[in-house]
């Protein structure tokens, strides 16, 4: 049967001289992979924009839920969400958060499980971003805890000066540990806090080091609560975009 969907574009692999298998997480439907013809190899040619990470596309496609990779039978971009005033320093921050972002969904996301809220979460953030202000440096650690409550697995925020420290594996604040073993996953109480006011809607005062620090805990956490998460390969390039 054919349905029409939205979907963005999460990873293309070759599959001919002239198409790809493109991993699409749609709205209706969840990740899918599709054969998109008619594409080229070069990287100059003009189909290849519409395939870019996180592009916004509508997507006529045939869906057999006995065939692992369906076919595209029309494709065409979508207006973008706001007209972005850009500089060549703010069109390469806007990229790597569209990087970040799409590694995020494409190792989060399990095949064949729609998840329309995410989805308009994730369009609704990307839209909203206002590269001209020091909030693109809180964008990643945001849209992570954002993406984490979408999925289930999002931190319970109770901290309080007796449970200063988040518990990696149990998701919440806790007491310091008294044991080894429990130790290992504890976030050391400065991290913990700044996670806290974030959770809290806020924005703290925080540095590079700090926003990287946590970064770097809260893909830990992904890898505890998501067994196919794996390894993560933009958190280098995203450092970048949390110096701005």
């Amino acid at each position: 049967m054919l349905l029409t969907t939205q979907g963005l574009v999460l990873h293309t692999t070759p599959y001919s001289d002239s198409s790809l298998i493109a991993n699409v997480f749609t709205r209706e439907l969840g990740l899918k992979s599709y054969i998109v013809k008619g594409i080229g190899r070069s990287q100059k040619a003009p189909r290849r924009n519409l395939l870019q990470p996180l592009s916004h596309l509508e997507m006529t496609v045939y869906n057999n839920p006995r065939k692992e990779v369906q076919y595209v039978k029309e494709i065409h971009s979508t207006p973008t969400p706001r007209a972005y005033q850009t500089t060549s320093l703010t069109a390469q921050n806007l990229a790597n958060l569209k990087f970040f972002a799409c590694e995020l969904l494409y190792r989060s996301l399990s095949p064949d499980q729609p998840n329309q809220s995410l989805f308009d979460y994730t369009t609704q953030s990307l839209g909203a971003i206002d590269l001209q202000s020091n909030s693109v440096a809180h964008f990643p650690i945001r849209y992570m805890l954002g993406l984490a409550e979408h999925l289930g697995i999002q931190p319970l925020d109770d901290y309080s000066p007796n449970t200063p420290h988040f518990d990696l594996r149990e998701g919440h604040f806790t007491q310091p540990a008294r044991h080894n073993e429990t130790a290992q996953y504890h976030v050391n109480a400065d991290l913990s806090l700044m996670l806290h006011h974030y959770l809290s809607g806020n924005t703290p005062q925080c540095s590079f080091t700090q926003r990287s620090a946590l970064l770097n805990t809260l893909l830990d956490y992904y890898n505890i609560h998501l067994p196919n998460f794996n390894t993560f390969n933009s958190a280098n390039i995203i450092h970048e975009i949390l110096h701005t």
